[in-house]
């Protein structure tokens, strides 16, 4: 083959090769997609990664949203969290820690999430430890739910215990839906991580998705 016959013939795998990045973006941008963080399984992971590396730092749950769409069609994001509940009177430093997070998950509506609160079953008393219940079941019933209406191609789960793999597993063998699973991968059950379509790794993330925090900031920064 001569020189220009070769020239020639990368300039056509040049244009195949561009045709399919268009079409990929095309199919992408159909792609309708629902987001669901288990913020019980978030926090623990946080707080058992190493304190060197997040010090200082909380994670942007914006960019964690558009990192999960990556130019998809958002449909909806759901944050779910567990509170405890406070007595009517006194534990001052609880209730100011109990309106903060109030701050918290009003900034998050504000930058497009659904936030559901699962009340703790037991009354918060300063004397004991309390360990957040788990919102796993809630968060199973609304992607089931979702799944089912046949809105959505693609529900991305950013949870890691094992607990979910039997339901990610049987939603994509019923339903066909694409389910994608991201966390910390140390932190991630491999049951988990077997069962979906995709894996995301959040710990290669960190600089991209965990912000820097000064004193009296929020943790999230509202969309405009």
């Amino acid at each position: 083959m001569s020189e220009r016959e070769q020239m020639s013939v990368t300039h056509q795998l040049e244009g195949v090769h561009e045709n399919l990045d268009e079409l990929w973006d095309l199919i992408q941008s159909r792609e309708n997609v629902a987001v669901f963080i288990d913020n019980s399984s978030v926090f623990d992971a946080i707080r058992n990664l190493s304190k060197n590396i997040l010090r200082g730092r909380r994670m942007d749950y914006i960019k964690l949203k558009e990192h999960l769409t990556d130019g998809r069609n958002l449909g909806c994001a759901y944050f779910y969290f567990s509170e405890p509940q406070l007595p009517k009177i006194g534990f001052d430093n609880a209730r100011k820690a109990a309106e903060k997070r109030e701050t918290f998950y009003y900034a998050l509506e504000r930058g497009g999430y659904f936030t559901i609160c699962i009340p703790q079953t037991q009354e918060f008393h300063a004397e004991e430890s309390f360990s957040v219940e788990p919102v796993s079941g809630d968060v199973i019933y609304d992607m089931c739910a979702l799944s089912r209406q046949g809105k959505y191609d693609t529900l991305v789960l950013v949870a890691g215990d094992a607990n979910y793999a039997r339901a990610v597993k049987k939603l994509r063998q019923d339903t066909g839906v694409n389910v994608e699973v991201a966390f910390f991968g140390a932190a991630c059950s491999p049951k988990l991580k077997e069962a979906a379509n995709h894996f995301t790794d959040l710990s290669e993330l960190v600089d991209e998705l965990f912000m820097e925090v000064e004193k009296n900031v929020g943790f999230v920064k509202e969309e405009r």
